[in-house]
């Protein structure tokens, strides 16, 4: 199977160069002789080593930093993510628009614009009015094929570059955790590094793993929200206010979220940091007669963090109904005001609108799961940040002026 560095470019865009892999793995199951080699750029040790520089370099600026040393590493990465999505943006976007050009152009008294009317005759020659429709399917076409593709490397780069963040996040706290003073080792909990380990380094990696929604989604709102209005006008307009309404309500929820998470995360620590203690000193504890103290210690602390779980669930299942219910409403309040001032939707605007609203309702769904991460990274992030802003140990220096390890003086025999 070819590694990364000797794919060609048409394996790498249709991704065949897993089919080996594929095919391997129908005849019998997979083995590590099997998988092809590592990459030397996809080794933990190099990024390490990078993240840790540009942590150092971009440490003034608080928690900060870490997002602003991963972007810097993996700013090809970043530059890739940001074209793909636009690319798969405009593809997307485009859609509805050649669809209504489709219908337009399906009715007998349609007049095609002149700029296909000049251009045309070169390649149909003299075509019949549904001519300009089949020039656009074929235009949608196109679009499709190169939104498939640009979305499918997109979710094939983000993965890829969250697994290697979160590699080399672990990697440094692991060497942070053996370089740290000893007065730092005895306010810093077990508990807390395990957290940063398996909670924290999680969350950034689940933010990078859809990254691009951070702009993306946004981006679309607002302009299909613009192609609403240019397909029905004023209604479009009302029932994007219900939409905002909406997500107001929703960075409320949000807001309350955070706050909710942090305290989550700090009992979690002392319920994980007070269970490893009590197994440590299993023995003095049964010696002292301590085992139902420590139980209902541990058990009042875990009935605290399940209540603020519960309390987190309850807010996600009403922030992802209102944002799932928002395109419906959106919906019902546009045909309600077409209605009332008295037009009427030809098959040439009314199925772009659904496919808009469609759209709409996708970008909707995701945008919620999208601020979420972005407030579990920014959490993430300050919490990484005060671990590794904690001093470290310096060994001893030694000056030496001798050349000789061990020299005599004044020695008489």
């Amino acid at each position: 199977m070819p590694t990364a560095s000797r794919r060609s470019w048409t394996s790498y865009l249709s991704f065949s160069w897993v089919t080996p892999l594929i095919k391997h793995a129908n005849r019998s199951p997979l083995s590590e002789q099997a998988l092809p080699p590592l990459p030397t750029e996809l080794e933990v040790t190099p990024d390490t080593v990078k993240v840790r520089e540009a942590l150092i370099r971009f440490n003034r600026f608080g928690y900060i930093s870490i997002p602003l040393a991963v972007l810097s590493v993996y700013k090809k990465q970043f530059l890739q993510i940001v074209l793909l999505s636009f690319v798969s943006l405009a593809a997307g976007l485009s859609s509805p628009l050649l669809l209504r050009q489709i219908l337009r152009g399906l009715t007998p008294d349609f007049s095609p614009p002149l700029w296909y009317q000049a251009f045309c005759p070169l390649i149909w020659g003299e075509p019949e009015y549904f001519s300009y429709s089949l020039a656009c399917s074929l235009a949608l076409t196109a679009l499709s094929i190169v939104g498939i593709f640009s979305t499918h490397h997109l979710f094939y780069i983000q993965p890829n570059l969250s697994f290697r963040v979160r590699a080399a996040l672990n990697a440094l706290v692991f060497a942070k955790a053996l370089r740290q003073q000893r007065a730092s080792q005895q306010q810093v909990t077990t508990g807390f590094i395990v957290n940063l380990v398996a909670t924290d380094t999680q969350r950034i990696q689940n933010l990078l793993v859809f990254f691009h929604s951070a702009w993306h989604h946004p981006l679309s709102l607002i302009c299909i929200t613009y192609l609403l209005y240019l397909l029905v006008g004023t209604p479009a307009l009302i029932g994007s206010c219900s939409l905002l309404l909406l997500l107001s309500s929703s960075i409320i929820i949000t807001r309350k979220q955070g706050r909710i998470r942090g305290q989550l995360l700090q009992v979690a620590d002392r319920r994980i940091s007070l269970t490893r203690e009590s197994l440590i000193h299993i023995k003095a504890a049964k010696l002292q007669g301590w085992e139902d103290r420590l139980q209902e210690k541990i058990q009042s602390l875990r009935e605290a963090e399940t209540k603020l779980a519960r309390s987190l669930v309850r807010l996600s299942a009403v922030f992802a109904f209102s944002s799932g219910s928002a395109p419906a409403i959106a919906m019902a309040i546009t045909s309600f005001c077409l209605v009332y001032q008295g037009k009427t939707l030809d098959a040439a605007t009314l199925f772009p609108v659904l496919t808009l609203f469609m759209q709409l309702r996708f970008s909707l769904n995701v945008l919620p799961d999208t601020v979420y991460n972005l407030m579990e990274a920014s959490v993430a992030s300050k919490r990484l940040h005060s671990f590794f802003s904690t001093p470290e140990y310096t060994p001893p220096q030694i000056d030496c002026h001798q050349t000789a390890a061990v020299s005599m003086l004044n020695v008489e025999a």
